[in-house]
């Protein structure tokens, strides 16, 4: 009886038995498959069985059969081919933003999309250098804590971390809340960046979302879409910082030698204004913001790059490199 009552179970255990254990190069016999649902506790026919796949195949599930000592029959495709699920397990594991803990669940639940088979393939490590996990827990939850803000108009409060030369995170302002009105979520050097309004100073600032903590959505409609449009004005806009660092935005030309052509377009993208030279250097025109961090970023070509327009970045790029050299005297 038990089994008869398992009946309206049937399609349901068929497909997973068929999701878990075949593939594009893996089958299983009709007597397997009427095994594992006798495991199961449903009884089926080797009839029943065929009628079942083909209810299947009218929902759309690809299911095929080869001969290999006898037919067997699989799943011949997936949402997501085995190359696809190598590469989100590939990106989860080279994520700084996303805990070590977070990313063995988040494998383990890629991992179920693919027959045991190949399963097996997923379960590697990606070798990064110098990789460095968070460890926020929470990150994906402030992330979504962030979207609910955004899609419900709302502005949001939380703890913003740093770190002390001792190790340890503490919470900056004392502890105090922040209060901001999100209006963008940014990946950024492998970092995701929270572009929101700040009502006490008037300015949209950039936050890391894996410093932020005890993340919660207020009754408070946001504010300073104004000043966001403004900020946000082109497709390029994080193009234009570094870091997310704050600084006076500025169209600036950099002469560069020839081989950093490729430096260029993956920082800046193909539609930059570039002039050619006969000379082994092209001068590139971008708009972006100045601060510190760019300013190490010009540093790091040596004499390949220099900022030659407009004065005032030029004077400020000698008074960075002046203020290192003075440390070393």
């Amino acid at each position: 009886m038990a089994k008869q009552r398992n009946q309206k179970l049937k399609l349901v255990r068929l497909i997973e038995i068929m999701k878990q254990y075949t593939d594009e190069e893996h089958g299983l016999t009709m007597p397997e498959i009427i095994g594992k649902l006798d495991a199961c506790g449903i009884s089926a026919e080797r009839k029943s069985v065929y009628e079942d796949f083909e209810l299947l195949r009218s929902c759309g599930y690809d299911i095929g059969s080869f001969h290999q000592n006898g037919y067997r029959y699989n799943l011949q495709s997936r949402d997501f081919d085995i190359a696809e699920l190598k590469m989100l397990v590939d990106a989860v594991q080279s994520s700084k933003f996303i805990t070590p803990k977070k990313t063995r669940l988040l494998v383990e639940k890629i991992s179920h999309l693919a027959s045991d088979y190949q399963a097996n393939e997923l379960q590697r490590s990606v070798r990064v250098a110098n990789q460095i996990k968070s460890e926020n827990e929470r990150i994906l939850y402030t992330v979504d804590t962030i979207h609910c803000a955004i899609n419900s108009n709302c502005a949001i409060t939380f703890n913003y971390l740093e770190w002390t030369p001792r190790g340890k995170k503490v919470a900056r302002h004392g502890g105090g809340l922040y209060h901001v009105s999100p209006w963008a979520l940014i990946w950024d050097d492998e970092y995701y960046y929270l572009a929101a309004y700040e009502d006490k100073s008037g300015l949209i600032k950039h936050f890391r979302v894996d410093k932020m903590q005890n993340a919660c959505v207020t009754d408070e409609k946001r504010k300073g879409y104004r000043e966001f449009r403004e900020n946000h004005k082109s497709e390029d806009y994080s193009r234009k910082f570094f870091g997310m660092y704050h600084g006076d935005e500025e169209t600036v030309t950099l002469r560069c030698d020839n081989s950093l052509a490729g430096v260029i377009y993956d920082r800046f993208g193909r539609g930059v204004a570039v002039a050619l030279s006969d000379e082994g250097y092209f001068d590139v025109t971008v708009t972006i913001k100045v601060s510190d961090i760019f300013f190490g970023w010009v540093t790091n070509f040596g004499n390949k790059m220099k900022i030659t327009a407009p004065q005032n970045v030029v004077e400020g790029y000698k008074k960075h490199i002046k203020g290192i050299i003075k440390q070393y005297k």
